[in-house]
């Protein structure tokens, strides 16, 4: 486990860790940083993936980052405060 600024830790592990099958934000919930870490997520994310964010409606960063992304409102469920969708 590690503990401390994503902006510092999140980039290394996720080199360290090459790809991943699932991503969740449950961090500063400013646009910059959602979209900050959003961005860096997906760059590892496999195809088939989950993506998730909490508190989607906390700003228009999980959005912005959908359309960013191209992914079709069809695509997108949520549950509460939690949002997601699977990379295709």
């Amino acid at each position: 486990m590690k503990i401390g600024d994503s902006k510092e830790l999140l980039g290394p592990l996720l080199h360290e860790l090459g790809a991943i099958d699932c991503f969740l934000h449950d961090s500063l919930h400013t646009d910059e940083h959602m979209l900050w870490e959003f961005r860096t997520a997906w760059r590892h994310l496999r195809r088939g993936g989950l993506f998730l964010s909490h508190d989607v409606g906390a700003s228009e960063a999980f959005f912005d980052f959908m359309a960013e992304q191209h992914i079709p409102w069809s695509s997108y469920r949520v549950f509460h405060v939690l949002g997601g969708f699977t990379r295709v």
